[in-house]
């Protein structure tokens, strides 16, 4: 959960409750903290520089000495100290620490010196609960000087909700502590139900609305609740959110209430969410928002650096080879200075005057050469890269964070971006294997470093079963291959689940296993990675043509290994799973062994971000 805890100390009895507490969480949570002060630098007349050094001075050492008795007190705990003062704006100081230093949870006091106990925050506190890009613990004056004993979670299904919850776990766990959720029906609007991660566990005949939802919502979390060796209240409201929330928390005389610091409309917002702020300033009790943690790593970490680029004037032959016979999944187009201009995939010459809707897939199917001739006919008014790219492309800077990176190419469904440097040149490219390899080799490592004992204490990592399952087509082994194509061919994945007489899955077929079967080239052929974008119908004459003998079977054509999961497996086995042995989805099934369904690299990579903060 959190290891890096900041408190933000200005010598105000609000901001010395606010210390306290850190230090209890911190000792809890076995995590470092930080004790930052900052000197502000408002123009002030005085007389010399002299005295402007003299007052600077005196600032530094009354932080120091304020400081001093709070580290003692840590330390004493077991917990790792570090002091900072700082000079310049309180509240920009704050957020670029945070920032630096990597810090996961901020704890504010209410008010500040500037203000007094009240219903709202304070100026500086207001704006650091909006833009702090860390999860954030506001401190009241009712709360006490030990660990929170009655934790009440807001769970609204959205992404940054989870990770509320899974917080309010690990906390429940302080001796004595007591634990409950509560969901707040708004108005009709119909719930996000393919974000759920609890969705696919609905029947496709069900009617949902909030209040299914909720009780989908609420079951998993009872279950989750259940796995940590908790137990979970819950409850469900009607009404407006912020008002719901805040009466609750105070009918309750819960000492805690824990949201996500935004919600379904705009999950990703790297600011604080109406809702969630409007809690923060009128709650009397302590309130923690919760965001993904910050991460030192960059792009530039994991990025590859060997980026495929053409400049503008490059003949569009010479794009359809990078495109086609070399593999390229994305082709930057540069000018000299290697700033980006636009970029080219094979999917927008396809999809370029409708190219694919007269595709003779009797031909292309066959050689990728004929494929890339069919294109450099049908693009004859087409002679530059220039005059195919998709100008202006989205771009990632290498300075962004890598959860900034993975939010946003999730959020715009994108797999692959160039990456710029300061000066805007071409340095490399990123993609969702880069992220996927990043986040599980994260996972791993913080596995490793877990105890035994912490192990048996901490709340059970991010699993399959918590990821939104895709139903998949499912045949027998005998089932005969025209079958097999018309099953493979209607559903997007393009795929089968293969079972043997007791149901258990025991092997999987796509598109180009059925060409692979039939002597057709589909190492590299690009049309079988399309097929399912454009709903590509490959001809049974195709197949037809090429039979020697009787009809094939599911049995004959499936892959000779099945590379299965269950629920229980973590999602960074599952991703391991999909890296070493370069798959893109995985079948998973029960204990039995019986089919569930799918599950593919982009459900795998947005379980990891959002779990990125628990």
């Amino acid at each position: 959960m959190f290891q890096q805890l900041l408190v933000a100390l200005d010598g105000s009895e609000s901001s010395l409750k606010a210390a306290s507490i850190a230090i209890e969480l911190a000792t809890f949570l076995h995590a470092r903290l930080d004790l930052l002060s900052v000197e502000e630098t408002t123009p002030r007349y005085v007389a010399t520089q002299e005295e402007s050094n003299r007052e600077h001075l005196a600032a530094i050492e009354h932080f120091e000495q304020l400081q001093a008795p709070i580290r003692q007190r840590a330390e004493l705990r077991g917990v790792q100290v570090r002091c900072a003062v700082l000079s310049g704006h309180e509240g920009q100081a704050v957020l670029d620490y945070i920032v630096e230093h990597g810090c996961d949870l901020l704890v504010l006091g209410h008010q500040g010196h500037s203000g007094v106990w009240g219903t709202f925050l304070g100026s500086t506190a207001d704006k650091l609960v909006n833009h702090a890009p860390c999860s954030v613990l506001v401190v009241r004056p009712k709360t006490g000087r030990s660990l929170f004993k009655h934790i009440l979670v807001a769970l609204d299904g959205s992404p940054l909700s989870w990770q509320a919850f899974r917080v309010s776990l690990q906390l429940a766990k302080a001796p004595g502590a007591t634990l409950a959720t509560v969901s707040i029906i708004e108005g009709p609007v119909t719930p996000p139900v393919e974000n759920a991660s609890i969705s696919q566990s609905a029947s496709p005949a069900m009617r949902w609305d909030w209040t299914t939802y909720f009780q989908q919502a609420q079951a998993f979390a009872v279950a989750q609740a259940q796995l940590a060796g908790l137990t979970l209240e819950a409850i469900t409201r009607e009404g407006h959110a912020s008002s719901v929330l805040t009466a609750r928390a105070l009918e309750g005389n819960y000492d805690l209430l824990i949201l996500g610091a935004t919600g379904q409309e705009h999950p990703w917002s790297s600011t604080t969410g109406g809702t969630a702020r409007k809690v923060a300033n009128e709650t009397r009790c302590a309130v923690m928002l919760v965001r993904p943690s910050i991460s030192q790593q960059r792009v530039r970490d994991v990025m590859a650096t060997e980026v495929a680029s053409v400049r503008a004037h490059t003949p569009l032959p010479e794009v359809i080879t990078w495109l086609i016979e070399r593999g390229v999944k994305l082709l930057t187009v540069v000018n000299e200075e290697r700033h980006v201009l636009g970029v080219i995939t094979l999917g927008n010459l396809l999809t370029r005057h409708d190219a694919y809707r007269h595709l003779d897939l009797l031909q292309v199917t066959d050689t990728t050469e004929k494929l890339a001739q069919y294109l450099r006919q049908f693009l004859a008014m087409e002679t530059t890269a220039a005059d195919v790219m998709v100008a202006h492309p989205f771009v990632l800077t290498e300075n962004t964070s890598i959860e900034d990176a993975s939010r946003w190419m999730i959020s715009q469904r994108i797999t692959r971006m160039p990456v710029v440097n300061t000066n805007q040149n071409l340095v490399g490219m990123l993609d969702q294997a880069n992220l996927l390899r990043y986040y599980s080799d994260t996972s791993a490592a913080s596995e490793s470093r877990t105890s035994t004992e912490d192990a048996k204490q901490a709340v059970q990592a991010r699993t399959v079963g918590e990821v939104a399952i895709s139903k998949a087509p499912v045949v027998s082994l005998g089932t005969p291959l025209f079958e097999v194509l018309r099953q493979v061919q209607e559903t997007s994945f393009r795929r089968v689940i293969v079972v043997d007489d007791q149901d258990k899955a025991v092997g999987v077929i796509a598109d180009r296993d059925i060409l692979a079967a039939r002597g057709l080239e589909t190492r590299r052929n690009p049309i079988m990675a399309l097929a399912g974008r454009f709903s590509l119908r490959i001809p049974d004459e195709v197949f037809r043509r090429r039979l020697t003998s009787g009809l094939q079977v599911a049995q004959q054509i499936m892959r000779p290994r099945l590379y299965a999961v269950t629920p229980a497996t973590s999602v960074s086995e599952a991703v391991h799973l999909m890296l070493t042995h370069q798959i893109k989805r995985l079948v998973v099934v029960d204990e039995a062994g019986k089919p569930l369904g799918l599950v593919d690299r982009q459900q795998l990579l947005r379980s990891l971000v959002e779990g990125s903060a628990g």
